[in-house]
């Protein structure tokens, strides 16, 4: 995967993880003109805990595009544009429209009222996922963040999933890829 060079679109730079590089998604994200950046998370299970921990202390805007995820400059003008602190587009996952890290801005007001959320994200564990566990951190985190009254955004326009099943057999019923 490679980081586009901006053509002057406003807003935050675009933080790619990946575990494997999509053609696709960096496709979309260089047909927006917008500045982005790889960040290669296949090392542990814990290497995207760690990049959204490290991006929050920072508090700076970012925004996640994760990398089996196509956006379009419509959808990221309208997370730039939302007065939201947490903002997210909706994509294919199981069964539903689902607004998660998948395509999210976050702003530094959310960071600011909540410094210390990824402190209590870390801990959280159950039978199939440990601590800081990639699969869990969107649920952990917005379970979190709405525990303190935080509200997501999620009047986005939709964009695009490569596959809506896990990416490994944590859900019953759902074929797993390998």
């Amino acid at each position: 995967m490679r980081a586009a060079t901006s053509k002057g679109n406003a807003g935050p730079v675009i933080i790619v993880p990946f575990t494997r590089p999509y053609e696709a998604t960096a496709k979309a994200l260089d047909a927006t003109g917008r500045p982005w950046q790889p960040v290669d998370v296949s090392g542990d299970d814990q290497a995207y805990f760690r990049l959204i921990a490290s991006l929050w202390d920072q508090g700076t805007e970012f925004t996640i595009v994760e990398h089996d995820i196509t956006v379009t400059p419509v959808a990221l003008d309208s997370l730039d544009n939302c007065p939201a602190s947490w903002c997210s587009s909706p994509y294919p996952y199981l069964s539903i429209m689902y607004a998660g890290l998948g395509c999210a801005r976050f702003r530094p007001a959310i960071m600011i009222r909540h410094p210390d959320v990824m402190a209590e994200v870390g801990p959280m564990g159950d039978d199939s996922h440990p601590p800081m566990h990639w699969c869990r951190l969107d649920s952990r985190l917005t379970g979190a963040l709405a525990g303190r009254g935080e509200r997501k955004c999620t009047a986005h326009p939709p964009v695009g999933h490569y596959d809506r099943r896990p990416a490994h057999g944590c859900t019953p019923g759902w074929e797993h890829r390998r």
